[in-house]
């Protein structure tokens, strides 16, 4: 057998590359029954008035929060573009402290006119761009707000973190692809903080909400929300966040979860939040939030987001609007378009707002609407907040912040409490849903490879879930009973080129060595479903994530379960002894094995290569390698304790080689 044989070995038994995604799914419809069940149960005002106030607390608390300030605004116009029937005012406000958000607020000359003469306030729509790297000033979403504007209503269109003027990211010159990632990188550094990227997309989106209020032209009792696809995303969380909303129109994104579940999409980190689907929410639960105040869901018949999905939720809903006898305030306007907030919808969006903030028909004037170039669009005299504004703070400075503000939490707490709190919390993780079972150990097969002998392993970690290893041990010490060094990298028994020279050296000072693939690793990754590799960001990986962190469950709880389990089958093993157990890991990987190292006794030695020094240095980096870190992070670890906290309170002792 040669080293790129056993990297490529499959085998007929299980089919362990679909397991992951079969049991994911399992729970996920669980959960969405039982959330189908609750919403069945309300047949009252008083009991839906009760589920709306436990869907505003739940979405909260599972984005971790949304940051409170009453810090002023520091509104300033930078400019005015005038139209034919319209105006620009180019805005620049402060959401928190130093966080500079940049908007357009179109104005009708009518409206203008009426407040000058009569001090009248008017209906107004916040617009939320979608994942458009232009934002507010590209032409799709500018045109949408002429058709906005060119109806009545007063209309702020911002930009959201990470788009527009408010890049997030650049060294030099230096900048993070797309829009997408400038979303992504920050948004899997959030996890260790027990976070999600939503309470900063959500609390710029109510400080704009704020500002609309401190206009005097604007009717704060009138101010409705819109936007396609990330902007329909940012809409949906307004309306279960924010109260002040009057009626609203999510685009391109309403739909269900167990529909998206299938699609097999992955998600945004925005719109990533964990425990929602545990606690058994919805985008049903997303729209009765708002009843019986109106909603009109945008939506395309060919969309990423499944339209079946959309279909259902929308029905399933209605009666909420029935219990106040204003069924026709929550309607479904569909256009047989691809992905996009279309010239349909931006019309019928239009109607909906007059309609039912300003309590008149008809349609703009959209004969005349002509774009207006991007660069009388920008707010900033550089055209981005990191080139106009030497004090701007970014996403990256608000994680520093926080990361340091839990450090210095964990630092007030007794140590010895914190330790005994800290170790409950995460047996908590590690054991929450797992269906305990026998490993039902099975020897696969057995090989030689130069001068040691390896034998393939498989055995239940959990119902459903099957691990996987390689065992190693000199061929001349077979009849030896031998101490063992449990091992974990990424790609697991896949990559065993680069670590080779490592397990012959542990083999040659007699210890056997017992390289496991733990869920998603090694010849248990999953098969590729929307990128080619798993690993990758937006990968199958990825995808599978985000589903658990639904479940309020994650990637990293379940392969510390493994490696625990992993630990159980290797002591069982006669020919191991399992007094001196030692346990290896080579780069972030540490993080898996200095957990368990610490939670389980039978530990004698962790030795870690290019190990990550500490949680707080990975959230606290600008730049770090997004390959295969999603499964690498606990969520809401540093709420309770890091890296280094865990090697002074473990009964092991450490052997490091290199730092990452």
């Amino acid at each position: 057998m040669t080293i790129s044989q056993l990297e490529n070995l499959h085998f007929p038994f299980y089919d362990v590359k679909d397991q992951l995604k079969r049991v994911v799914y399992e729970q996920s419809r669980q959960a969405f029954a039982a959330g189908d069940r609750a919403r069945d149960g309300i047949l009252t005002k008083d009991q839906l008035v009760r589920r709306q106030q436990d869907v505003r607390e739940t979405f909260a608390a599972s984005i971790g929060g949304i940051p409170h300030t009453d810090a002023p605004l520091h509104a300033t116009s930078t400019g005015i573009e005038t139209e034919d029937c319209y105006s620009i005012d180019k805005i620049v406000f402060q959401s928190r402290p130093h966080v500079y958000v940049t908007g357009n607020l179109y104005v009708p000359h009518s409206v203008a006119d009426s407040h000058a003469a009569t001090g009248s306030t008017h209906a107004a729509v916040l617009f939320l761009s979608g994942h458009n790297p232009e934002a507010k000033h590209s032409k799709r979403y500018h045109t949408v707000c002429q058709y906005l504007v060119r109806a009545g209503l007063i209309v702020f269109a911002m930009d959201p973190l990470g788009q527009g003027e408010r890049f997030q990211y650049r060294t030099g010159e230096r900048r993070l692809l797309t829009e997408s990632y400038e979303h992504e990188h920050p948004g899997t550094q959030c996890w260790p903080l027990g976070e999600s990227l939503a309470r900063y997309f959500v609390h710029d989106a109510m400080r704009a909400v704020d500002y609309m209020c401190m206009r005097p032209e604007i009717d704060p009792e009138r101010i409705g929300v819109t936007g396609s696809s990330g902007g329909g995303t940012q809409t949906a969380m307004l309306m279960m966040a924010d109260p002040r909303i009057a009626a609203a129109a999510p685009g391109t994104y309403i739909t269900s979860r167990e529909s998206y579940l299938y699609a097999g999409q992955p998600q945004d980190a925005e719109q990533i939040w964990p425990g929602f689907s545990a606690a058994g929410l919805d985008h049903e639960d997303m729209l009765l939030a708002m009843a019986p105040r109106p909603v009109a869901i945008l939506a395309v018949n060919y969309d990423i987001f499944p339209i079946e999905g959309t279909r259902r939720t929308v029905a399933r809903t209605k009666r909420f609007w029935d219990m106040y006898g204003c069924a026709d305030r929550l309607e479904l306007i569909e256009d047989p378009h691809v992905h996009m907030y279309t010239d349909k919808l931006a019309q019928s969006a239009a109607r909906f707002f007059t309609s039912h903030l300003m309590q008149r028909s008809g349609d703009p004037e959209v004969s005349c609407i002509r774009a207006v170039p991007a660069s009388r669009l920008l707010c900033t005299p550089a055209g981005q907040v990191m080139h106009s504004y030497p004090d701007a703070r970014f996403i990256h400075d608000e994680l520093v912040a926080r990361s340091q503000e839990l450090a210095r939490q964990r630092g007030r707490q007794n140590d010895e409490e914190r330790k005994a709190s800290t170790r409950e919390w995460l047996l908590e993780q590690i054991v929450r849903g797992r269906r305990f079972c026998d490993p039902n150990t099975r020897h696969l097969s057995h090989f030689q490879l130069d001068e040691m002998r390896v034998f393939q392993l498989l055995w239940w970690s959990q119902e459903g879930i099957m691990n996987h290893g390689y065992l190693f041990r000199r061929h001349d010490r077979m009849r030896d009973t031998l101490p063992a060094t449990v091992a974990v990298w990424s790609g697991g028994t896949t990559a065993l080129r680069p670590h080779l020279d490592w397990i012959r050296s542990a083999c040659a000072a007699g210890r056997a060595v017992f390289l496991v693939d733990m869920s998603g690793v090694g010849l248990l990754e999953p098969y590729p479903f929307y990128a080619d590799d798993a690993r990758l960001p937006y990968g199958t990986l990825s995808k599978l994530t985000t589903d658990l962190l639904f479940l309020g469950d994650s990637l990293a709880a379940m392969r510390l379960h493994d490696l625990r389990r992993a630990i159980d089958v290797l002591c069982e093993l006669p020919s191991i002894d399992a007094t001196d157990l030692h346990l290896y890991s080579y780069g972030r990987y540490n993080v898996y094995t200095e957990l368990i190292g610490w939670l389980d006794d039978r530990v004698r030695q962790i030795r870690m290569d290019n190990p990550l020094h500490s949680l707080s240095q990975f959230v606290e980096s600008e730049y770090y390698d997004q390959y295969d870190a999603m499964g690498l992070l606990l969520p809401g670890l540093l709420r309770h304790a890091d890296l280094p906290d865990i090697r002074r309170w473990a009964n092991v002792s450490y052997n490091f080689s290199g730092q990452e």
